[in-house]
């Protein structure tokens, strides 16, 4: 087995074998098409958890990139005070979850109503006013079912207690020196749940199913909501100061703001934040001695499953302006599934049969995990469109990087 990692400018010129080819404004797809065939050319067939290397070493092998195995903007959605608040509320037994049947589950969770008052009665030509009438309005987050699962014949089954990595076999966060297959496919079960989930609570939606996402009730469904406004970001500078004045206007309760946008997206950000000639930032904009920016109280935020477009001549993408005290994750179980002992989310089917046809049984593993996510006020959130990344990330530059730009898979390869 040989796989060739490298790809040298001889091997870019074959790609951009004539630029007459590259339409006027790039046509970045078939350039990117073209890079995935020169290096699907040069690669061996898929491998597997488990290869022992017998007469070959696979200890040499190399991740092709970092593996995407951590959400900020996941976990930060699943600890905010308002997912606390609703853990609590849950934990203590007054959040009853609601069957109702019309939506993905059938189960809903009731989330904190909120309150205020009706404009006063007209009162002209009386000699008193009259109290306003209160409202009260509340709100359900629909629930989903997530889950992942395993199975294999009962006999490979058996075979996976007892084969186990040595120091010439495929190994690396997926397999360690010393672990049975088994042990190792499980752990791997439980970080492939936790790449599924994470991008789920991020861009799942209710009417959406994709080979990553299942129908869910994720933030990108919260934003689309007609109730969150929407401010363009050609001139992100401009932008945020109506995302201030908003804040100013709410007051206390626009404390909490966080913006999160894809990386490319703050390097444009950070390109259009130039200091001036005495060494000043733009007003209210700041940069911390870790090189972390934020605006006035608004710090600004990464994660790798942002949505971005690379399909353009200047690639672009969102920014979701959100607050602590009102966007919130639920999940009933961890994010990266527990191994505790009788885990009632995590199933172990074993099934015999005398039937050869059946492969004389199977052995599945299954873990299950049901959650949403919402926002308690609308008036507190909003979303920055189209605001372009530098000048430098060209949809040309980016061709071939799709998968790690916008990542469909655990390992992207580089």
């Amino acid at each position: 087995m040989s796989v060739n990692m490298s790809v040298s400018m001889k091997d870019l010129e074959r790609v951009a074998v004539n630029l007459d080819e590259v339409s006027v404004g790039y046509n970045v797809l078939a350039l990117a098409d073209k890079f995935k065939a020169e290096l699907d050319a040069s690669c061996d067939g898929p491998g597997a958890i488990g290869d022992i290397g017998i007469g070959t070493s696979y200890a040499s092998v190399r991740q092709a990139h970092p593996m995407f195995d951590s959400s900020p903007l996941a976990m930060w959605l699943l600890t905010t005070n308002a997912a606390q608040m609703m853990r609590n509320q849950f934990g203590n037994g007054l959040g009853t979850l609601v069957k109702t049947g019309n939506n993905l589950s059938g189960w809903n969770m009731p989330l904190p109503g909120l309150a205020w008052t009706e404009p006063p009665p007209d009162t002209t030509g009386a000699c008193c006013w009259v109290p306003m009438e209160l409202s009260l309005c509340g709100d359900t987050t629909p629930l989903a079912l997530l889950c992942i699962h395993r199975c294999e014949d009962i006999m490979d089954s058996f075979i996976e207690l007892d084969r186990r990595a040595g120091v010439n076999d495929l190994r690396g966060p997926w397999q360690r020196v010393g672990e049975s297959k088994r042990d190792a496919m499980s752990r791997w079960l439980r970080i492939n749940m936790a790449f599924y989930t994470a991008q789920t609570l991020i861009n799942g939606h209710s009417e959406l199913e994709t080979n990553i996402l299942k129908p869910f009730h994720g933030l990108i469904e919260v934003m689309e909501r007609p109730s969150v406004i929407a401010i363009d970001g050609s001139s992100v500078l401009g932008a945020f100061e109506q995302i201030q004045c908003r804040i100013d206007v709410l007051g206390t309760a626009g404390q909490g703001s966080v913006a999160w946008m894809n990386p490319l997206v703050l390097a444009g950000v950070v390109s259009q934040i130039q200091p001036d000639i005495n060494g000043n930032l733009p007003k209210g904009w700041s940069k911390n001695g870790l090189g972390q920016v934020s605006y006035n109280a608004i710090p600004l935020r990464t994660d790798p499953f942002m949505p971005v477009d690379t399909t353009g001549v200047i690639a672009n993408g969102d920014i979701w302006i959100l607050n602590s005290n009102s966007t919130f994750g639920f999940l009933r179980e961890p994010i990266t599934p527990s191994v505790r002992e009788n885990n009632p989310f995590h199933i172990v089917e074993e099934v015999g049969s005398s039937n050869r046809a059946d492969n004389c049984g199977h052995r599945c593993e299954y873990y299950y995990n049901y959650g949403g996510v919402d926002n308690l006020n609308d008036q507190l959130i909003s979303i920055i469109h189209g605001v372009p990344t530098s000048g430098e990330c060209s949809g040309m530059a980016l061709a071939g990087l799709e998968n790690i730009i916008n990542p469909e898979t655990l390992i992207p390869r580089a």
